[in-house]
């Protein structure tokens, strides 16, 4: 039903940005992603110099596993928009799941060096999750602390400590983690997930 609405808003008012967007949200929950794809084009055809909208895009499009597709549109967010430093940290995510991980780093750096403290959070975060790759954990750590430092409230900062004491070995650490980061957000399912991965694993 919801899904028909939409589509008739899109049609009896065409210039109404709030459906397309809106059609391709669901469109993305039903992981029709070239349709959402499709509607967020509209979004960014209506409002072209909305760098809102091409990020939606880049992200439809990492859905997709097309990250030239997204590198590029991202880079047009950025001239669009190049006081939004957030798209440094965007981008370095886009380069990392591209497996081109320096390049992913500049990204990162660029953010530190630029950005408002939520920013650096985020890139740091960044930085942490390619040292985890890396398996250098303690560097990661400190990256995570680092992160959440800058910004209390990020709470993927603290999901990735969390997986990054796990990994090496420390269990009871990623558990007290986890636990605070769910009595701040009980809805973040992903916290749920990797502790009741780490239950499971230690049959509790």
């Amino acid at each position: 039903l919801a899904l028909t609405n939409f589509q008739k808003a899109s049609k009896v008012e065409p210039k109404l940005i709030s459906s397309f967007e809106n059609l391709a949200n669901l469109y993305l929950d039903l992981k029709k992603i070239d349709l959402a794809i499709k509607s967020y084009e509209k979004c960014v055809e209506l409002e072209p110099s909305n760098s809102y909208y091409l990020r939606i895009l880049a992200e439809a499009y990492i859905e997709k596993a097309d990250y030239d597709s997204a590198i590029a549109t991202y880079n047009k967010a950025q001239e669009v928009d190049p006081n939004e430093h957030m798209i440094y940290n965007e981008l370095g995510n886009c380069l990392v799941l591209k497996k081109e991980y320096e390049k992913g780093k500049e990204k990162y750096n660029r953010a530190i060096e630029l950005g408002n403290n939520e920013v650096k959070s985020y890139a740091n975060k960044g930085l942490a999750d390619l040292k985890r790759k890396q398996r250098k954990y303690e560097e990661a750590i400190e990256l995570y602390k680092k992160a959440i430092e800058l910004f209390t409230t990020n709470q993927d900062a603290r999901l990735g400590m969390a997986i990054t004491y796990s990994k090496k070995g420390d269990n009871q650490e990623a558990i007290v983690i986890l636990k605070a980061s769910i009595e701040s957000d009980p809805q973040s399912s992903k916290a749920h997930f990797e502790l009741g991965k780490i239950l499971r694993s230690e049959k509790r």
